[in-house]
């Protein structure tokens, strides 16, 4: 066994000028001595990649790439793992940061447990001037699931429908797999919750762990790309979309078929539960609304 099996880490960009410095530090500071860098740029929207190709042009670890397609973040991201090479991959968003050791201590997890296709730290949500606004009910959860290390799909399920399956995102995953089942991202109406619906295609595909000690930070900001998605998820075509890509990832699975019709059942049940819920809610305030307009008459 290797012991520094090669990593590739993709950064892609987007007008992404403002976190130049947090994009360099990355880069810099992550301590992993069998490492290749993929900075790409699909936009062109500021002078960023040329920065940062002047900044690193005697590092011979990144390799930079330019194509102003203007695609959305889902097809960049899944051109960046049909581009990688390696035993694992990583993206890394432009604007979280990274312990040092963040990989280094994700490779040896991988490689002490080979039925574990990604594995994920802790990831520590800050706003822009670095305020902590963590919550870990979630992580809590995710250790009550997997604490035996046993994986099953009515965990992977259970993690789906309540989105800790997207904590994972940004983790490292055996790319071999990935790119021999093509199991890459898909679009959802408006690329609203991508991350965690590929996520559950993962967790379909094989175990996913958590290593702990292994800490990232993600900004949270108002024009980040996640920030309109918590309203944009009530909408109706949003949830049909979810449940229908759900239905895809879990068709094109290798589980068996009873597995397959359960979780299903599942799925289907869960979403048309979550779209009985607002007009229902909506009734009990008008009935309630009545009511104590009728007892006040009384």
């Amino acid at each position: 066994m290797n012991k520094f099996p090669p990593v590739t880490v993709a950064i892609p960009l987007f007008f992404s000028r403002r976190f130049l410095e947090i994009v360099i530090q990355n880069i810099e500071t992550i301590h992993y001595p069998n490492l290749h860098f993929i900075v790409s740029d699909r936009h062109g929207g500021d002078d960023t990649l040329t920065l940062l190709r002047t900044h690193f042009q005697d590092d011979p670890r990144i390799s930079f790439v330019e194509h102003l397609d203007q695609c959305n973040w889902v097809c960049h991201y899944n051109d960046l793992v049909q581009q990688a090479k390696g035993k694992y991959f990583a993206w890394m968003p432009h604007d979280d940061s990274y312990a040092p050791d963040y990989i280094m201590r994700l490779v040896e997890f991988l490689e002490a447990h080979p039925d574990v296709i990604l594995a994920f730290g802790e990831m520590h949500r800050i706003t822009l001037d670095g305020t902590d606004i963590s919550n870990h009910g979630w992580l809590e959860h995710w250790k009550s699931l997997t604490e035996d290390n046993s994986w099953s799909t009515q965990q992977a399920v259970k993690l789906h429908l309540k989105w800790t399956l997207a904590y994972g995102f940004r983790g490292l995953f055996r790319l071999q797999p990935i790119q021999e089942k093509r199991l890459y991202i898909r679009d959802t109406y408006q690329t609203i919750g991508a991350d965690g619906l590929w996520m559950f295609g993962i967790a379909l595909t094989g175990r996913i762990g958590y290593a702990p000690h292994c800490h990232c930070w993600k900004r949270i900001y108002n024009d980040s790309t996640h920030a309109p998605w918590r309203e944009k998820k009530r909408q109706h075509r949003f949830r049909w979309s979810w449940l229908w890509i759900s239905l895809l990832y879990l068709m094109n699975s290798t589980i068996t078929l009873r597995e397959k019709f359960l979780a299903g059942l599942t799925l289907v049940g869960w979403n048309l539960l979550q779209l009985a819920r607002r007009p229902a809610t909506k009734f009990a305030k008008i009935l309630r609304r009545n009511l104590n307009a009728y007892t006040l008459h009384l």
